[in-house]
């Protein structure tokens, strides 16, 4: 493990990450209420009969539209079963529940891969302090067993009693563990020949975070399509597909062709907006290109994920788009 945390170390200081940002993140990284997901019929009857609420999966996200986008990357909550409870509760109100019930709770969240649920023994690398300072402050209730292990559900309240250095040295070994499969991104720009209409505003953006969760990629391929007067305003926005087209489009940019093999990424130029379009002709990414073979986009509208530049190859096929029947479809200033 020493081998692979040093090497997350050196991927680490390829983002721009600021104390003052650092510091933001571990006052902001855990929700007051927190969603506990539950698939057990019966620990939902208890629940609903002590009289708290309870939603299906369906109903929480209408009753907290912007949670999955602020706290997604948190929860892991694209990996939990669409057909589960959901619980939204604060410490508060955990108290109010029996020790067995809640410990019920909490082994529910491992079994369904809810985030913020730590093996014990595995603690350490998160921060080299943190087993011995769990064990002197009251979080008993937090721990629970399943199988061999013992495991610690990290809970807002027990985050905030936290020092502030433990904090930031657990974010980022959280980043990294979240990150691990990510593309890297190219630490000096200087190395590539990136366009000079582009070229300023990539090297001020690469490697560094948005201010919040929201901005994406569409924001990231329009802020570098627009004038540089706008990029700043663009770059963090929350944009969806059809505001994003209908900004190419007054930029006058068309769709000069599609590709669906490596072997056809020599015709982007760059300047090239790219979009990948699933077999449904949904836009679900989308990038744009600096110089010959590399691009500049986002790779997900969480705060944990950076602006970064990248080879086209890398993200070729991203999320599957075209091994599914999708494509690239490129567009070109006219």
């Amino acid at each position: 493990m020493s081998n692979i945390q040093s090497a997350s170390q050196r991927y680490l200081k390829e983002w721009k990450i600021s104390a003052d940002k650092l510091d933001y993140w571990g006052e902001h990284f855990l929700p007051f209420y927190e969603p506990f997901f539950i698939q057990n019929e019966e620990i939902v009857h208890q629940l609903l009969n002590q009289g708290f609420v309870i939603f299906t999966q369906a109903e929480f996200y209408d009753t907290y539209p912007s949670f999955y986008i602020d706290y997604g990357f948190i929860y892991n909550l694209w990996e939990i079963p669409y057909k589960t409870y959901v619980w939204m509760c604060s410490s508060d109100q955990r108290a109010q529940v029996s020790a067995d019930l809640l410990q019920a709770i909490f082994q529910e969240q491992y079994i369904l891969q809810r985030g913020q649920v730590y093996q014990e023994n595995e603690l350490k690398y998160y921060d080299k302090q943190a087993i011995e300072y769990i064990s002197t402050i009251e979080s008993m209730s937090n721990r629970f067993p399943y199988g061999e292990h013992s495991y610690l559900l990290l809970t807002s309240d027990l985050w905030q009693t936290y020092p502030m250095e433990m904090k930031n040295n657990w974010i980022q070994q959280w980043m990294l563990e979240q990150m691990k499969d990510h593309p890297r991104g190219i630490k000096e720009i200087g190395s590539i020949d990136v366009h000079p209409f582009v070229k300023n505003r990539v090297e001020q953006y690469n490697g560094s975070f948005a201010d919040q969760c929201g901005a994406n990629c569409f924001a990231a391929t329009l802020a570098l399509a627009s004038s540089p007067d706008h990029t700043d305003s663009i770059i963090q926005l929350w944009l969806h597909q059809a505001p994003f087209l209908r900004s190419l489009d007054a930029l006058n940019y068309d769709q000069v062709f599609a590709i669906t093999d490596t072997t056809q990424l020599g015709m982007i130029e760059p300047l090239d907006v790219l979009i990948w379009n699933n077999a449904e002709e949904q836009a679900i990414h989308a990038s744009f290109c600096i110089a010959p073979d590399y691009i500049f986009t986002k790779m997900g509208q969480s705060w944990i994920q950076p602006w970064l530049a990248t080879t086209m190859v890398s993200i070729f096929d991203y999320a599957d788009v075209i091994q599914n029947g999708g494509q690239i479809k490129v567009y070109r200033k006219r």
